[in-house]
């Protein structure tokens, strides 16, 4: 699915994504699943498809019924997203709520999670006119991506090592 997705072939990409969630599903492996799922609704999302990506809701019960809290909250957020995008905004809201309850007690809020629940509130805020809130959300989703992006993790990593030297100019780009 991801070599078709990156060849923009949407339409073939779509099933491989699906069956993805399928085979996670079988050998309890939710990140493989998240994975499928937001690369579904991307695929969905793109292509500018009727409604929200089909599977989000009901797999966002499936995973609180399974206690995959983190597909769980993914799954509400992208879902939240879907709607928003389509200017459901109450039903993204009510989506954003859902994911936000069950990030209580978790350690979820702290993890990358936690940064793309706070940019689609933050999306959410500056949709319905509540642009203090929005803000904060977004200074907090920019200031957990800091500590949270392989990106910028490997930027780090390579520039030290460059000015001490260990890299070479060559190796370092």
């Amino acid at each position: 699915g991801n070599l078709l997705l990156e060849q923009r072939n949407y339409d073939a990409a779509a099933p491989y994504f699906a069956e993805a969630t399928f085979s996670a599903a079988a050998f309890e492996q939710p990140e493989v699943m998240e994975e499928a799922f937001r690369q579904g609704f991307t695929v969905h999302q793109v292509t500018n498809r009727e409604g929200v990506y089909p599977p989000l809701v009901n797999a966002a019960a499936w995973a609180r019924a399974q206690r995959f809290d983190a597909l769980q909250v993914a799954c509400l957020t992208m879902a939240s997203e879907g709607y928003g995008t389509r200017n459901d905004l109450r039903q993204s809201a009510a989506l954003l709520e859902q994911a936000a309850r069950s990030m209580t007690r978790t350690d979820l809020p702290k993890a990358r999670i936690g940064a793309r629940f706070q940019f689609q509130t933050a999306l959410l805020g500056f949709q319905t006119g509540k642009h203090a809130p929005a803000t904060a959300a977004l200074a907090e989703a920019l200031k957990m991506q800091k500590t949270h992006s392989k990106w910028l993790y490997q930027i780090a990593l390579t520039d030290a090592l460059f000015g001490k030297s260990v890299l070479s100019d060559r190796q370092a780009d």
